[in-house]
């Protein structure tokens, strides 16, 4: 097999990796855990700066502790979220070579998928807002349809993005969406 690489900086992350378009597929898991480990520093950078401006919304709009420790572990969960989404749209790339993909077309592929995910994680936030209007348990029923286990156990969060028991959940925000939009 010839490997056809390329380096590429995935603009979303701002590294450069060496990703092949023939990369075999048993081997993409471990190509994600290394790219899992080599945005660890990015990624608490931009969580650094987001707690930092949770702490200066916090002291100027006298945020009580809980609601505190709420965003705390929302800014988290986030950015948990944004390095799986990261690493998955990679690995999707890598799963589903295309004959004669150049290195923008993979960078294009790797950034249409991140920015699908986003757009559907934001649009999670925009779900809140109906929260209250959901029959009892079914949001749970809904986090647990959506919550990605296997995702967890391959890549576990980084120390600082763990909650205060030690844990940290992944989850598909297209699952999750559609089971809280489903009417019941």
């Amino acid at each position: 097999m010839v490997s056809m690489s390329a380096w590429i900086t995935l603009p979303f992350i701002g590294i450069a990796t060496v990703v092949s378009a023939e990369e075999p597929k048993n081997s993409v898991v471990e190509t994600e855990k290394t790219f899992y480990a080599a945005i660890e520093r990015t990624i608490k950078q931009e969580f650094d700066d987001a707690v930092a401006e949770l702490k200066r919304a916090a002291s100027t709009k006298n945020l009580s502790q809980k609601v505190y420790d709420g965003a705390f572990n929302g800014i988290k969960f986030t950015f948990y979220n944004k390095a799986n989404f990261q690493v998955t749209c990679l690995g999707d790339v890598l799963r589903s070579p295309v004959p004669g993909e150049t290195s923008a077309d993979i960078k294009a592929r790797a950034q249409s998928c991140y920015d699908a995910k986003t757009a559907d994680f934001m649009i999670l936030g925009k779900l809140a807002d109906y929260a209250a209007a959901l029959s009892p348990g079914i949001s749970i029923q809904c986090q647990i349809e959506a919550r990605l286990f296997e995702r967890e156990l391959l890549l576990p969060p980084y120390e600082f993005l763990k909650d205060e028991n030690g844990k940290n959940t992944l989850i598909d925000p297209k699952v999750l969406g559609r089971c809280l939009r489903r009417v019941r």
